[in-house]
């Protein structure tokens, strides 16, 4: 009796101690096993390239990265944060769709799956099992289709976000996915009496297949409790706002209202008043059209307003009454509307008898004012809470404030893009906060001194550019009290004769630096002492530098991404081994230099974009086998020096080329039949004077985007290939590359120039001015055959150059469709036929050449034709004939071809008159006579009695000469 129980006794005691153990097991945060087996199905459904998913292993999973559990009742899991934070597709997890191991997480509250990949697969109905979920965001993660009702099952929940609008980036962007609410099925919003936050931006809410919101405010009515409401980009229209009855409840609870980018039009809807409790209100990117209604400056708890991007006219009560009126607003945005008037900023006395303080921070009038002009209102500097104020392209007129200097806790301003005059006013050097400034594109003077930097502690991006007559002068020793980021003073008057600035060789943080000196006067060699570790981005073109580039600038500035040099015209040397240190070079122009020898392969990078090397003197066999897989490269520019070897061979794997100028070197090869499958962004292909050969490939007017074909000065034969209908249909501005950096200062941009024989000159344009045209130039090859008909209806067309090669037959008749034709050179060639009438219509023409063929015919003089009149464009053409050649067309009167049918109008009157003048003349003599013998009776018996004796001698003559015949 007693061993057993000793035996029972053993028995239980077991069986505490594993009750206890397991007890233990839970409290220290072991999970259940089952859920722990569905979050290893769930981890292997996804693609984990980052992998942000790495901690999951082992049997903890409560301790796993983005999982917790709620170890007070029974260690469940009750939250997963599997948030794509970057918002970068390359860490996002990929799935086919959510695998279904997540709904056996039956005690989840909090699931966040924003910024992953679902593959555009539709939002699973099983999200409705998870009847425990407060908080489920869905947001950007590319999820396609219609919203089920699934919602309405989890009363629950606090937050709703399915959050649609585009916000991932980076190189491997895609694009969302199109997600829709049907209006009819909203009938479970009503269910949802917890909830606090609900995010429908950009999801489309449809009804019967047609946008329409006839009732989806009035189920909103129903959610008691809603605090935040977004609504941004649903393709909303006024009725919803307008004709929908809103409860007092709804008005007077919700906090934070966006209704941005939809359709709206009209007044701003007067029940917006009502919404007392209302903090947040951003009405941007719609179609209002009146003025900003006063009663807004009424809603006390009102810290931000934004009213961008809109047309509004005016203000009731003026710009000063939406500060005076609102003490607590924190940040006003009325960029980018339709301000007339001469009185947009009103006075400093309809703003003082307002707020003992003004709260608010963030300012923003970005292109606010379209019409008057307006000057920088000094009661501006009264806002001393102001953070950021933005006033950039207002064309405002006049100096900068000084008051600007009592704005303590101003941190960014930008006053870019206005006729602003006169200096930088000393009292900036006392914004102690500021940590952007932007003055670019105006017209300021004056001398920068280290006053206006003295107490600019946090100070990390300036922007002067483009103010001429603004110069610098400061001291060499000058040690600065910031450690800047961002510099550009592109277009000034810059250093003078002191060179490059000497105080950026304290400038050493571990922060990126962005210099631009392009354009200043800079002159002598690059300093030795220009050295920074964490430097990505330095243009220093256009200036005066000269000598070589230092030996170790590799190592100087070995995280290189962008390095301008180009149009310094005396930077010589071959470039040092150590550029080979810049293995994230992206951007690289060096050209109208002198440079020479050989290019290193290693320039060549994997993110290469731009490459110009144009117009220096490199030589010897340029390294096409560095060209392998660059699929980020957009712009080739090595025209211009002295390059040898077959470069197109290994360009196909650059599939984003734009520009490809190889332009005068010693090139060779055929130009391959791939170009036109491959390369399908190229929009500008200039291969001019080099010694390519072989045919035109077919392909190559196959390729959608191009409109520059530069062709002219090599060693090709063959036809001309025939043209689709296809070329240069769509004409497009490349973006990103070519723009132009006087119209955006932080826009990184490349301009760069091209030479072309345009109306008989040798013409040099811009990238950004060859976008607006359609060039073909062939000419001075060995083509032979027919002028294809396609290749003079192209879409556009704005010059042709077929000159210099051996074509036959006649010029196409469709020329005459080619109204936006400028330019025509087809002489030097054995064309013939006749000059088809139909080219009168080119009434743009104003270069022809049709020289040295075998024309024919009469040269036509009709329409606009008749305005060239140098015989050169018609010369050696022995069967042409007519003016302006002094060659008379047969069957025509010699003194026609002397005066030319350029007199034609001038005979025509002229035999008018002569005409006139005979009948005259002879109706005066007519009636002169007659008229005469009828008034004057002794006349007329003379005048017949002559005319009897007349008679009577005239018959004997003849009488007597017939007898003297016979």
């Amino acid at each position: 009796m007693g061993k057993m129980m000793n035996s029972t006794t053993f028995v239980t005691l077991f069986f505490i101690v594993i009750m206890f153990g397991y007890s233990l097991q839970l409290s220290t945060g072991l999970c259940i096993k089952q859920e722990r087996e569905s979050l290893v199905r769930l981890k292997a459904s996804f693609i984990d390239s980052s992998n942000r998913l790495g901690s999951w292993k082992g049997t903890d999973c409560c301790s796993w990265e983005g999982v917790g559990c709620d170890r007070a009742n029974g260690g469940h899991v009750v939250k997963l944060d599997l948030r794509n934070y970057e918002y970068f597709y390359s860490s996002a997890l990929l799935s086919n769709g959510v695998d279904s191991s997540l709904f056996e997480l039956k005690y989840l509250n909090y699931l966040d799956l924003s910024g992953n990949f679902f593959n555009y697969t539709q939002i699973p109905n099983s999200f409705a099992e998870l009847l425990e979920l407060t908080y489920l965001n869905l947001s950007s993660t590319y999820f396609h289709g219609t919203i089920q009702p699934f919602p309405g099952n989890l009363t629950k929940l606090l937050v709703l976000d399915f959050n649609n609008e585009e916000n991932l980036n980076g190189p491997d962007y895609f694009p969302l996915g199109e997600l829709f609410i049907d209006g009819l099925a909203l009938r479970w919003v009503s269910g949802l009496l917890c909830l606090e936050y609900l995010h429908l931006s950009g999801v489309r809410v449809v009804q019967s297949g047609k946008l329409g919101v006839d009732y989806l405010i009035q189920l909103l009515n129903t959610v008691p409790s809603l605090l935040s409401l977004k609504l941004s980009s649903c393709a909303l229209q006024n009725d919803l706002l307008l004709y929908a009855p809103l409860n007092s409840s709804f008005l007077s609870k919700l906090q934070h209202l966006d209704l941005s980018y939809n359709e709206f039009d009209g007044p701003i809807p007067i029940i917006l008043q009502n919404m007392t409790s209302l903090k947040y209100l951003n009405l941007n990117g719609n179609l209002y059209n009146s003025s900003i209604p006063s009663w807004l400056s009424n809603l006390r708890n009102l810290d931000t307003l934004s009213l961008g991007s809109n047309s509004f006219s005016s203000i009731e009560g003026g710009f000063p009454s939406m500060v005076r009126n609102n003490c607590h607003l924190k940040s006003l945005d009325l960029s980018f509307n339709h301000f007339v008037g001469e009185d947009v900023f009103g006075s400093y006395e309809n703003l003082s008898s307002g707020c003992k303080e003004y709260g608010l921070q963030r300012l923003y009038l970005e292109r606010m004012i379209r019409f008057g002009t307006h000057t920088i209102p000094s009661w501006l500097g009264e806002l001393k809470n102001l953070k950021s104020l933005s006033l950039r392209e207002n064309a405002l007129y006049g100096p900068i404030p000084s008051s600007f200097g009592n704005l303590s806790s101003l941190e960014d301003l930008d006053i870019s893009y206005n006729r602003l005059r006169g200096g930088i006013p000393i009292s900036f050097g006392q914004l102690r906060n500021l940590n952007s400034l932007d003055v670019s594109k105006n017209s300021l003077k004056g001398v920068i001194t280290e006053t206006h930097f003295a107490n600019l502690s946090q100070l990390k991006m300036v922007a002067m550019s483009s103010n001429e007559h603004l110069s610098f002068e400061i001291k060499h020793d000058w040690v600065p009290p910031f450690q800047l980021q961002y510099f550009s003073v592109r277009s000034t008057k810059g250093f003078g004769s002191n060179g490059f600035p000497r105080w950026l060789v304290t400038q050493k943080d571990e922060l990126v630096l962005y210099l631009v000196l392009s354009n200043t006067s800079l002159s002598g060699p690059i300093p030795t002492w220009l050295s920074f570790p964490n430097f990505i981005y330095l243009d220093i073109s256009n200036n005066q530098i000269s000598g070589p580039l230092p030996y170790n600038i590799g190592y100087q500035i070995p995280n290189m991404f962008a390095f301008y040099i180009s149009n310094n015209m005396h930077i010589n040397g071959s470039l040092p081994p150590s550029v080979c240190k810049w293995r994230h070079l992206m951007l690289l122009g060096l050209s109208n230099n002198e440079l020479s020898g050989t290019i290193p392969s290693c320039l060549v990078t994997p993110n290469l974009t731009v490459f110009d090397l144009s117009s220096n003197k490199f030589s010897g066999f340029f390294p096409t086998n560095s060209f392998d897989n660059i699929t980020t490269l957009k712009l080739v520019n090595l025209a211009n020096n002295k390059l040898e070897g077959e470069p197109l061979v290994a360009l196909s794997s650059c599939t984003s080329l734009s520009i490809l100028d190889l332009q005068g070197n010693q090139f060779s090869g055929s130009i391959p039949s791939w170009m036109g499958r491959s390369l399908q962004s190229l929009q500008i292909l200039n291969l001019q004077g080099n010694s390519f050969n072989g045919t035109i490939p077919l392909s190559i007017w196959i390729l959608p985007r191009l409109q520059i074909l530069i062709l002219a000065d090599n060693k090709l034969e063959g036809e001309i290939p025939p043209i689709g209908a296809k070329f240069a249909t769509k004409v497009e501005q490349l973006t990103y590359i070519v723009c132009n950096p006087e119209e955006n200062e932080f826009a990184i941009c490349y301009v760069s120039y091209i030479s072309q024989v345009m109306k008989s000159i040798n013409l040099k344009y811009s990238y950004l001015q060859l976008y607006s045209m359609v060039n073909v130039d062939l000419s001075n090859n060995n083509l032979q055959g027919h002028i294809p008909r396609g290749i003079v209806t192209i879409n556009g067309l704005f010059a042709l150059n077929l000159s210099h090669n051996n074509l036959t037959g006649s010029i196409p008749v469709e020329i005459g469709r080619s109204l936006t034709l400028e330019s025509l050179d087809l002489s030097s060639n054995q064309l013939s036929g006749s000059i088809p009438l139909n080219m009168a219509n080119l009434n743009s023409l104003g270069a022809l050449n049709l020289s040295n063929n075998n024309f024919s015919g009469r040269i036509p003089r009709e329409g606009h034709l008749s305005t060239f009149n140098n015989a050169s464009s018609y010369e050696g053409n022995p069967y042409l004939c007519g003016d302006p050649l002094f060659v008379t067309c047969p069957n025509e009167d010699p003194s026609d071809n002397f005066h030319g049918n350029d007199n034609h109008e001038e005979d025509k009157l002229e035999k008018m008159w002569f005409c006139v003048i005979v009948m005259a003349g002879y109706a005066l003599g007519f009636w002169g006579v007659v008229g005469t013998l009828i008034l004057k009776k002794s006349w007329r018996h003379a005048y017949f009695r002559f005319m009897d004796e007349t008679k009577d001698k005239i018959s004997v003559a003849i009488l007597v000469n017939m007898a003297t015949m016979k």
